[in-house]
């Protein structure tokens, strides 16, 4: 484009999607038993791209209050790279989260699953994820 930079080129697919109003919803949920164990920790190589093209994306979202980029494992021995984004939001979550994921896209390697959830007040996600790590993006007041 002549009037700004190009951060994302879509495929045929995607643009249909766009004009059927599916490109922003969110295509799969991940579920986690009450009681199952999950190990969530500060990502060991830390995604520098995934969190530059978050960062434009939620910068220009006014419902994003804060975001972290974390890494989560299903269990202690479990080695596959798996990125989660836990993203506090004052608006649809679902709205964001459907533009983030497009976003997202191509930010990491292939095979390398990048999850979004929702900070919420009920859940008790705020409280755990506030107290151990720092968000990567906060919204400027």
């Amino acid at each position: 484009t002549k009037y700004g930079e190009v951060t994302k080129e879509f495929t045929f697919e995607e643009i249909k999607a766009l004009i059927n109003g599916t490109l922003f919803v969110p295509k799969n949920e991940v579920q986690f038993e009450k009681d199952s164990e999950v190990v969530v920790f500060t990502p060991e190589e830390y995604p520098e791209e995934l969190a530059e093209r978050l960062n434009k994306l939620f910068a220009i979202e006014e419902d994003v209050v804060q975001a972290y980029l974390l890494q989560y494992n299903k269990n202690e021995n479990e080695k596959s790279v798996k990125y989660m984004v836990a993203v506090e939001t004052e608006g649809s979550f679902e709205r964001i989260a459907g533009k983030a994921i497009i976003t997202a896209e191509g930010s990491v390697e292939k095979g390398i699953s990048i999850d979004f959830i929702e900070i919420d007040n009920e859940s008790g996600i705020k409280e755990g994820i506030s107290e151990d790590f720092e968000p990567f993006y906060i919204r400027k007041q």
